[in-house]
């Protein structure tokens, strides 16, 4: 499927906006953080919890969305349970067509492919999605990511003829300032245990996995001055200090961070003494996974994924090198990628390096103003559950 991604064209702005478009990996390592997580488990049990031959176990899930985005085409599985059997006595083989599929991705002259397997034709399908001239970078990331979505969301609704399976299309956010709660959903499911030898008590370990689509935004903010407002207002004894403000998604399970870099910005003029037009600020981002989980794979099973937009705005700004990107727009290649994920070590983070270029003429007239970064992450990401349910082997007449 072909399809043309387009937007209304915006009026001329004065604020160069360049975007650039980070493919990064994440690894299942553990992080000493407070978890904020998009999808939460608030509950997973099976009961009886000693259960013996014949016994209907009925394995309960409570979930709910803790976020501040929509979780979208959320698949619910079990896992453990592999010898036991339905109520019509059918045995569950745990094979599961989608479970050694996953998403792979490329980006070649403004041309976006999107590929996933599709449950109900049994193979895998590609979304291909095409950049129209004019439409911001971020807006045609978001659009062909929604539109991907409605197609794999549409191709898992038949999930029902798989017994330890379930699936929900969305959830609603959680909105704080109107005291909402994000939208919960419950499943039921009800096995029968394997029969076992007499004398035996064997414990099942059973887990619930939910994995879903996520979407994090952040925004940061880096106050900055010209050089003369900034000597003025140290004479005066006037504030001076901003830290960088950075805002991410509620709750989100990836979330941006600065490491590194100045604030404010103070833009020195092109004066006799700096004869560089352009002023060079860095900055050491990087990408933290603070949920319980972790992303869902991208073509490798060891490693997750995440497609993010990355814009920044302010007089005479742009990217001069972003991981090998230098200026214009870009999608990251897998081996600037490959690189950026030897630099995480156990941290469960992804940093990166930016470089900010700054035309120092668009401030000679500008005392004060804001300099911006604005991101827009999607992924796939996964949480688990776990519960234990006791079975006795069978009583000899």
């Amino acid at each position: 499927m072909n399809r043309r991604i387009g937007a209304p064209r915006a009026s001329v702005r004065l604020k160069l906006v360049m975007a650039i478009v980070l493919l990064v990996f994440f690894t299942a390592c553990a992080q000493q953080q407070q978890k904020t997580d998009g999808i939460v488990i608030n509950s997973f049990s099976g009961e009886p919890v000693i259960a013996e031959a014949g016994d209907n176990v009925r394995f309960f899930l409570d979930l709910e969305n803790v976020g501040g985005t929509t979780a979208r085409c959320g698949l619910t599985e079990l896992y453990g349970l592999e010898s036991w059997y339905t109520l019509d006595s059918t045995r569950l083989s745990g094979l599961r067509p989608w479970r050694d599929k996953s998403f792979s991705f490329s980006f070649s002259n403004n041309q976006l492919n999107l590929c996933y397997y599709d449950l109900t034709k049994g193979l895998n399908a590609c979304g291909s999605y095409r950049k129209d001239d004019g439409v911001s970078l971020s807006v045609f990331v978001s659009n062909a990511w929604n539109t991907f979505l409605n197609d794999y969301c549409d191709s898992y609704q038949s999930i029902s003829t798989f017994p330890d399976a379930r699936f929900f299309s969305q959830l609603s956010p959680v909105l704080p300032q109107r005291n909402r709660p994000g939208q919960s959903q419950t499943y039921d499911w009800f096995f029968k245990p394997p029969i076992l030898p007499e004398g035996l008590k064997v414990n099942y370990d059973v887990t619930a996995r939910v994995s879903y689509a996520y979407t994090s935004n952040a925004h940061i903010n880096i106050k900055a001055f010209n050089k003369e407002e900034y000597r003025r207002r140290q004479n005066l004894g006037e504030q001076i200090a901003y830290p960088v403000d950075v805002v991410n998604s509620y709750n989100a399970p990836i979330q941006i961070n600065v490491r590194q870099g100045s604030s404010p910005i103070i833009v020195s003029t092109p004066s006799d003494f700096i004869t560089d037009p352009i002023q060079r600020e860095n900055y050491v981002l990087e990408f933290v996974n603070l949920g319980s989980g972790f992303p869902l794979p991208l073509e490798s099973p060891d490693s997750g994924f995440i497609i993010a937009v990355v814009e920044v705005n302010g007089p005479g700004v742009y990217f001069e090198n972003c991981l090998g990107q230098e200026g214009g727009t870009a999608i990251l290649d897998h081996d600037i990628v490959r690189s950026l994920v030897k630099l995480r070590g156990a941290t469960n983070s992804a940093p990166f390096s930016c470089t900010i270029a700054i035309d120092r003429s668009a401030w000679a007239n500008v005392p004060t103003g804001t300099i911006s970064l604005t991101f827009s992450a999607f992924y796939r990401y996964y949480t688990d559950a776990e519960t234990k349910v006791s079975v006795l082997g069978v009583e000899e007449s």
